[in-house]
C-alpha cells in the first residue's frame, strides 16, 4: 500500500476540498432573501408583494410563488425542504 506522505499547504487543501462559493439572491441593505451554500438554501424576509388589503390565501400564494423562483435558482423545489415558516402581515380572510 502507498502512501503519499508529501505535506501540502493548508491553504491548498481550503481551497481544492473546501469550496466555500456563496450565492446571494435578492440582495438588500440588510439580508438577502435568499442564500445558497452547496446544497443548503437558507430564506430570510420572504413577505407578499403589496400585502396591504390582500387576504392570507393571496399573500400565501404569493410567498410560495417567491419561494418556488428562489429554489428554482438554486436548482432544487419544495420536496427537499426541511422547514417553512410563512409570516403573513394582515388576516383579512376573503370569502370563499
Amino acid at each position: 500500500m502507498a502512501v503519499n506522505t508529501a505535506k501540502k499547504p493548508a491553504e491548498d487543501l481550503i481551497k481544492r476540498e473546501l469550496p466555500m462559493k456563496i450565492e446571494r439572491h435578492d440582495v438588500g441593505p440588510r439580508m438577502s432573501k435568499c442564500v445558497v451554500h452547496g446544497d443548503t438554501s437558507i430564506f430570510a424576509g420572504i413577505v407578499a408583494d403589496n400585502p396591504k388589503g390582500k387576504s392570507v390565501t393571496e399573500q400565501t400564494k404569493d410567498i410560495v410563488r417567491q419561494i418556488d423562483g428562489f429554489l428554482a435558482k438554486a436548482g432544487t423545489d419544495k420536496s427537499k425542504l426541511l422547514s417553512a415558516n410563512i409570516w403573513i402581515a394582515t388576516w383579512r380572510i376573503s370569502p370563499t
